[in-house]
């Protein structure tokens, strides 16, 4: 799944977003936008497990359904960015 999440949101506990956020606040005019890619998550919510499932290596299936949708769903949004943006 592919989303776009405006900079002002929650950084979803993601320090690299957290850090580029309090970089981006010092031009508060300019046009920021993130394009998130799901990757799903495990059953188990705790901080381990949450862990170890985004940073263990890519299944063979869900590689095959990113590289199959992931690219057309970056393009439509940016499209969907350009657009907006272009108002």
């Amino acid at each position: 799944m592919v989303k776009i999440r405006d900079w002002k949101r929650s950084h979803r506990g993601h320090n690299g977003i957290k850090s580029v956020n309090g970089a981006l606040q010092a031009n508060p005019a300019g046009k920021w936008a993130r394009v998130s890619v799901g990757i799903g998550r495990p059953d188990a919510r705790d901080k381990g497990a949450v862990s170890d499932f985004v940073l263990s290596k890519v299944s063979r299936s869900a590689r095959s359904v990113l590289e199959g949708n992931g690219s057309r769903g970056v393009f439509d949004a940016l499209t969907e960015l350009e657009t907006k943006w272009a108002r």
